[in-house]
């Protein structure tokens, strides 16, 4: 039997939560295909953990939701919905999942927007299918947890970033940002092209923190779903600016492509609530974050972009 078994555990989180709970199970998708419910079991049969931090989905950018979004939606119920019912099968004691912002409704009657703010209109166009399929997780943890009375509740992060994130084509805003920043340095290109005009308006949260978070969740027996976020809320501008100049870049001009898409104009939320059960949280200041991930990052992403231009 293992005692905590993290499913996604190859991935951002996943990554960052090995230094603070080194002793538990990190699923990757080596040990098995979620959305297979064979799979599931064998998985779940094998480990037959007392808690579950469910982390694993299908996640992409912009435009990789907009080409795909029916596999979006699809991958992430099924695998949602075969991770919970072998929790209930189990009988597993204490489940914690992410979902995301991009639960949220695509606008919002006030910002920021709190966690009864979940189902007061559609998600962003941009992440329709993905977007859905968090919200429906928000929905099985809560009904699993009004008919079998289990001790099951979930996260809303904002946007994360982090060393162990994706640096490629797939990657979200900040490390796609970084990624070029390297690049064009490398190259000594003179500029870096980003989507959108730069007005939207994001949260971007060091992935360490929401590990905090989750591992305060864990020695406190939390019982509530709340959201987790840094409060600043910056445009993506604003979030560039800071990004060139954290990176010793200050000198690359940045330039937006206006024909892309912005993607949703803002879904800033509130972290009342959690500052409630963990009124000590400091979100990591943004420009310190990028600087560790750029640290972290730049041998890699350097070697390979010298290795595309030889």
């Amino acid at each position: 039997m293992s005692e905590i078994l993290v499913t996604g555990g190859s991935g951002l989180v996943g990554s960052s939560l090995r230094k603070f709970l080194p002793d538990a199970v990190y699923l990757s998708s080596k040990d098995g295909d979620l959305t297979r419910e064979r799979d599931a079991a064998a998985i779940f049969d094998e480990h037959r953990p007392r808690v579950v931090i469910h982390l694993a989905a299908r996640v992409g950018g912009i435009m990789a939701n907009l080409s795909e979004p029916v596999a979006f939606l699809n991958d992430n119920i099924l695998l949602n919905t075969h991770v919970l019912e072998n929790c209930r099968r189990l009988g597993v004691e204490r489940v914690i999942a992410l979902l995301s912002t991009c639960v949220y409704p695509d606008e919002a009657g006030r910002y920021p927007m709190n966690e009864d703010d979940l189902h007061s209109g559609m998600p962003t166009p941009t992440n329709f299918g993905y977007g859905y399929a968090k919200r429906l997780l928000a929905v099985q943890i809560k009904t699993y947890r009004e008919q079998f009375g289990v001790n099951w509740y979930y996260l809303i992060p904002s946007n994360l970033y982090g060393e162990n994130d994706h640096f490629d084509e797939k990657a979200h805003f900040v490390p796609a940002l970084i990624a070029k920043i390297i690049k064009a340095k490398e190259s000594g290109e003179k500029s870096v092209t980003l989507f959108g005009d730069g007005t939207p308006l994001r949260q971007f949260l060091y992935v360490d923190d929401l590990s905090r978070v989750i591992l305060h969740w864990l020695g406190t027996g939390g019982d509530a779903d709340m959201n987790v976020a840094t409060p600043e809320n910056l445009s993506i501008r604003e979030i560039a600016e800071i990004a060139l100049e954290a990176c010793d870049a200050e000198g690359l001009e940045i330039q937006f492509d206006a024909s892309k898409p912005n993607g949703q104009f803002r879904k800033d939320v509130s972290i009342e609530r959690l500052l409630e059960v963990m009124p000590d949280f400091r979100a990591t200041p943004l420009a310190e974050g990028i600087r560790k991930t750029y640290d972290g990052v730049y041998d890699k992403i350097a070697d390979n972009a010298g290795k595309r231009h030889n």
